[in-house]
């Protein structure tokens, strides 16, 4: 039986090493998925920022619209006045060009009129904004930091996991394959914990005191020895 206790002793190590992985992802998994407060604040924030700059889109596309149309008009009353103004026009057509001077003219007014009016909304939605620059301002600091600090805790999780990782190639060419799969499906069941250890006659599996005959059992084994409450492997440190 000294072997058996020397094969539990090995994949107790072995238990400890896929714990720690499963804990530093599960450590990056928490990370990447739940925000710090922090962070959740400057991205509402930004959200808020984002929305007021998408309400003055409208008024910015339309202003652009009729400054382009300002353009245009401009061209055709150039146009206009040269004909309107030149010797060689007929006297009869310079009431409609005049007429048509001046309905350009008014157009323009309107066309800049409206820009204005488009303007000042973009300008009343900027004020909002403001509020909104001035928060982000304040809290980037503190965001940076978290961020960083948050990036930099995963970069030394995933570099444990890969060291991790290494050590936990020492046991691939564990001798008993039939007790290894045995630890791996019971690992899989019960939530990482396959072997656990008895600690003044408690399982640290379930935390149960285990019977008298189990621990008879342990003191003189004769093979596996399983946990009566949670059905784990049961492990003696250190006996032989």
């Amino acid at each position: 039986m000294a072997e058996l206790a020397k094969l539990l002793e090995e994949l107790y190590e072995l238990q400890l090493i896929d714990n720690e992985i499963l804990e530093k992802v599960r450590w990056i998994k928490q990370i990447e998925k739940d925000e710090d407060p922090v962070q959740k604040k400057y991205r509402e924030l930004k959200a808020r920022l984002d929305e007021h700059s998408a309400e003055q889109t409208p008024f910015k596309d339309k202003a652009k619209e009729l400054q382009d149309e300002i353009v245009t008009l401009k061209e055709k009353k150039k146009v206009n006045e040269d004909k309107l103004f030149s010797p060689s026009t007929d006297p009869k057509d310079l009431q409609f060009l005049q007429k048509e001077r001046e309905q350009f003219n008014a157009r323009i007014k309107v066309c800049e009129d409206e820009i204005v009016k488009n303007m000042i909304a973009v300008d009343g939605v900027e004020i909002k904004k403001s509020t909104f620059n001035e928060q982000l301002k304040e809290l980037e600091p503190e965001y940076k930091k978290v961020s960083e600090d948050r990036l930099k805790n995963k970069e030394v999780f995933a570099k444990r996991i890969e060291e991790l990782k290494v050590e936990r190639k020492k046991f691939k060419n564990f001798s008993d394959k039939a007790l290894l799969s045995k630890y791996v499906n019971l690992q899989r069941e019960r939530d990482g914990v396959a072997i656990a250890e008895i600690e003044e006659g408690v399982c640290t599996g379930c935390n149960v005191e285990v019977s008298l005959a189990t621990q008879q059992k342990l003191a003189h084994p004769e093979g596996l020895v399983y946990c009566q409450r949670c059905g784990r492997i049961l492990f003696l440190r250190g006996k032989k």
